[in-house]
């Protein structure tokens, strides 16, 4: 298996997804400007960059000991910027949160033991 390119940091890609218009109908030449009005979608990745080629740059979501999660595959022409997150290496400390109510998903409230 290749080495994790950014395994210690992970990255946030930005990037233009390509859009499939239409449900297989027909569209008028003359409203056609109309139709393709708008920009690309913009889309945010973070993970970890696992390949880089001249075409495209590999990124998984999640590193486990011997196995990666989801793959994207994005290609380099619809890289809009990367940013490496860098994190300081301190633990922060746990808070104490008896008592305190907890949020579930879902949004509603448990009061914790």
């Amino acid at each position: 298996m290749k080495q994790i390119i950014s395994s210690t940091n992970p990255v946030v890609v930005i990037w233009l997804d390509a859009e499939t218009l239409g449900d297989g109908g027909w569209y008028s030449i003359k409203n056609l400007e109309k139709t393709l009005d708008g920009e690309l979608p913009t889309v945010i990745s973070i993970g970890f960059i696992v390949e880089e080629t001249k075409s495209y740059i590999a990124l998984v979501d999640t590193v486990a000991n011997d196995c990666v999660g989801v793959i994207n595959k994005i290609p380099w022409g619809m890289i809009v910027s990367i940013e490496r997150l860098i994190t300081s290496g301190k633990k922060k400390k746990k808070k104490n949160t008896k008592g305190r109510k907890r949020r579930r998903y879902g949004g509603r409230s448990k009061k914790s033991s």
